[in-house]
């Protein structure tokens, strides 16, 4: 009977923590294990939402979130349709991940992160920031559709300086021609 509980448990957790692993970039990372650590964690099989807050910490490959509060919406067969990082009290929610082994590493950092993994979409808010190498581009809202390739910049209605600013450094190979 207890084995029996234990193994429901087990396959509980594991139905609602597996769609998390749609934050692999790298395909190595498929095969990575996941570690998820918070101060607490709400997994609510029932409604699709499962809640981790307090010092969140996903890593996954090479893969990296750091957030106050992670909040995952999963579908009826269990996959997850948006996940929500937030920062609180001033403090941004984080993201690191390796696009291409040839790369440096992809970080970027907002107040709110929504990652939409079937529409492979990506959403910073407030505060959004990513930089690649020396490459960059800040602003109040950034919005990247994985798929196509689209960069979108929007103004968030109620903030200030709601200006975006790309920085983009010419390849190493480029001359300047007379």
């Amino acid at each position: 009977m207890k084995r029996k509980l234990l193994k429901n448990k087990l396959l509980f957790v594991f139905m609602l923590i597996f769609p998390l692993l749609t934050f692999a970039d790298l395909p190595s990372d498929k095969t990575a294990k996941l570690y998820i650590t918070s101060d607490s964690a709400e997994l609510n099989k029932l409604t699709g939402i499962s809640i981790f807050t307090g010092n969140v910490k996903v890593d996954h490959g090479a893969t990296h979130v750091t957030a106050d509060i992670l909040t995952t919406y999963s579908d009826q067969k269990n996959q997850v349709i948006k996940a929500v990082a937030e920062g609180k009290n001033g403090r941004l929610a984080t993201y690191q991940t390796m696009t291409d082994p040839k790369k440096p590493p992809l970080n970027a950092k907002a107040l709110i992160i929504q990652y939409f993994p079937q529409r492979h979409y990506v959403i910073l808010i407030g505060q959004a920031y990513a930089v690649q190498g020396t490459d960059s581009i800040q602003g109040p809202r950034l919005e990247y559709d994985l798929t196509n390739q689209l960069l979108i910049t929007k103004n968030v209605p109620g903030t200030s300086g709601g200006r975006t600013e790309i920085v983009i450094q010419p390849d190493e190979g480029y001359s300047a021609r007379s």
